[in-house]
C-alpha cells in the first residue's frame, strides 16, 4: 500500500484506466496491526474479463523484483501467473472466548474443518462482557491468551462466525466485532498471521481481565 498524491492518481488513471481495461475501485485494506485502511486498487472491467492470459515473462520479472524490493512474498503472484489458486496469506484464526475448545461454541470451528494448532497470544486487552469477552487493541504491552486454529473451509466458517460476532462486512455498519488480521505469537515462540475478531461495540460497564485470559475471569 502506497500513499500517493492526487496528481499521481491522475497519472495512474490515464495509464491504467483511460481507454484501457482497468478501473479504479475503493477497497478496505487490512494490516497485521489489526487496523483497516481505505485504499484504491485497479481491477479489470467486468465486461473485459477473459479466460486466463499469462503475463509476459519480462513484465512478470519486473513485478517480481518490485515484490522483492518491498519484502513481499511472491507466492501469490506466481500462482496467479500460472492461473492457479493463490495460497492464502492468513491460514489461522485466533480465538479467545466462546469459540475456544471446551467453551459453548467450540463445535463451530471443527464443523468447518478448522483444526487446533496450539495456544497463542496477541497484543491487546481483554474485557469481560458477561457471557463472552472482547479483545481491544492497544494497551500497555499486555497480551490476550487464546488458541490458534488452522483454517480449511474459510469462507463457510466466516459466514457463520461473522454472524455470531455481529460483523456484517467491511462495507456495512454498525458492527459489534470487526474481523481483522494480527500477528500472533505461538506457544513455540514463533509468530503467524491470524484472523481475529476485535471488539468495536460500546464498552458499557465491562472490566478489563488483567490475566488476559477468558478462563481466568476472577482476576480483579
Amino acid at each position: 500500500m502506497f500513499a500517493v498524491s492526487d496528481r499521481a492518481l491522475e497519472i495512474l488513471d490515464r495509464k491504467e484506466s483511460s481507454g484501457h481495461v482497468y478501473r479504479r475501485v475503493p477497497r478496505t485494506i487490512l494490516t497485521e496491526d489489526g487496523l483497516a485502511s481505505e485504499a484504491s486498487v485497479y481491477e479489470v472491467e467486468p465486461g473485459r474479463r477473459l479466460p486466463h492470459v499469462p503475463p509476459a515473462a519480462e513484465y512478470l520479472e519486473i513485478v517480481r523484483r518490485a515484490y522483492a524490493a518491498h519484502g513481499i512474498d511472491a507466492a501469490a503472484l506466481d500462482a496467479a501467473a500460472e492461473d492457479e489458486r493463490a495460497p492464502g496469506p492468513v491460514a489461522h484464526l485466533f480465538v479467545y472466548g466462546t469459540l475456544m475448545s471446551g467453551e459453548s461454541r467450540a463445535h463451530v470451528l471443527p464443523a468447518h474443518g478448522a483444526a487446533l494448532a496450539g495456544s497463542g497470544s496477541v497484543p491487546g486487552r481483554l474485557i469481560d462482557l458477561g457471557d463472552h469477552p472482547g479483545l481491544l487493541l492497544g494497551g500497555d504491552g499486555s497480551c490476550v491468551e487464546g488458541e490458534l486454529h488452522r483454517l480449511r473451509e474459510r469462507e463457510a466458517l466466516f459466514r457463520e462466525t461473522d454472524g455470531i460476532e455481529g460483523f456484517p462486512g467491511y462495507d456495512r455498519s454498525p458492527w459489534v466485532y470487526r474481523r481483522a488480521i494480527v500477528s500472533a505469537r505461538t506457544s513455540a515462540g514463533g509468530s503467524v498471521r491470524a484472523w481475529v475478531y476485535i471488539y468495536d461495540g460500546p464498552p458499557g460497564r465491562s472490566r478489563i481481565l488483567r490475566s488476559g485470559s477468558w478462563r481466568v475471569k476472577d482476576v480483579p
